[in-house]
């Protein structure tokens, strides 16, 4: 987002979602990727 000449210029990311694959495959090796079963979940209000 930019603002030239009292107009506000928006443009898509150069690098859509970049370096997610890479951030994904270290969540796998250490284990973080699993779903969470929110039903399980102990909430508290």
């Amino acid at each position: 987002m930019i603002l030239r000449d009292n107009e506000i210029v928006l443009r898509s990311a150069k690098t859509i979602r970049k370096d997610w694959e890479a951030s994904f495959e270290k969540m796998t090796e250490q284990g973080d990727d699993a779903l969470l079963d929110v039903d399980e979940i102990e909430w508290a209000w």
